[in-house]
Order: structure tokens, then C-alpha cells, then sequence
């Protein structure tokens, strides 16, 4: 039996996500304010978050690109709290571009954070060195 594809698409407010599920995604992601490399999606507050959607999750993907300021990082940590009560399988991709940060070590701090909240992983050479000094991904893990 031929598995359905799903569809990811982009939902940084409350009528991009509702056009997007009224389209057929079955999942959606989300970006802090002008912060992530699909900044022209828009982008949700802690207030604004879609809080039932989100509860209703099966996986939830998150990535550091929206925890480089306080504001979407305050959004991001709220969703991911969400998502874990509502049960879902937490994926996390650190997505390292070291110029969006002020320092690099809240960006490692962040890291950190997301690694600790996560059941999938998805990790680049360059991270896992950033992270741990190893190149090996066996040695680094």
C-alpha cells in the first residue's frame, strides 16, 4: 500500500494557517518575527500562537533560527511546551548560522535547550563540532 505524501507548508498567522490546512497540509511550520529563512510566511507571538492546533499535533519541528531574539524565542519555547502536553513527537533542527546571534554562547545555550526537549533530531557536521568539539558524528553523539 502506497503511503500518502504529506505537505508542509508555511503558516505564520492565524489565516495562513487556516488556508494551509483548508488546502490539504498536513502539517504546518512556524518562524519568529523576520528571524527565519522563510521570514515571508509572517510569524506568530506567544499570544498569537494557535494553541489548539498546535495541542493537536503529532509532531512538532523547531529549529533555533526562531529563538535568535527574545521575542521569538519566547514564542518557541511557549509552542514546544504546548506540543509536548498535547503529546506530540518533538523534532528539533539547531540550523546554526552564527551571524544571526549576538553571542554564540546563547546560541549554544539554545542548542542545549533544544536537544533537551527533543525526540528526532536533524544535526549538521558544523553543529555537532559547535557543539560537542567532534567531527565524528559516532563520537560526537
Amino acid at each position: 500500500m502506497r503511503k500518502k505524501p504529506e505537505l508542509l507548508a508555511p503558516a505564520g498567522d492565524m489565516e495562513k494557517l487556516r488556508m494551509a490546512v483548508l488546502y490539504g497540509a498536513d502539517a504546518v511550520y512556524l518562524a519568529g518575527t523576520s528571524f527565519g529563512m522563510r521570514s515571508f510566511a509572517g510569524n506568530f507571538t506567544a499570544d498569537e500562537l494557535p494553541v489548539e492546533t498546535i495541542s493537536n499535533a503529532r509532531i512538532f519541528h523547531f529549529g533555533t533560527l526562531s529563538m535568535t531574539h527574545e521575542g521569538v524565542r519566547e514564542a518557541t519555547v511557549r509552542a514546544v511546551a504546548i506540543a509536548k502536553e498535547g503529546g506530540a513527537l518533538i523534532s528539533f533542527d539547531p540550523n546554526l548560522r552564527p551571524p544571526l546571534w549576538e553571542n554564540l554562547e546563547d546560541a549554544k545555550e539554545a542548542i542545549a535547550w533544544g536537544l533537551s526537549q527533543c525526540d528526532i533530531l536533524k544535526i549538521a557536521d558544523n553543529e555537532l563540532e559547535f557543539m560537542t568539539g567532534e567531527t565524528d558524528f559516532v563520537k560526537g553523539a
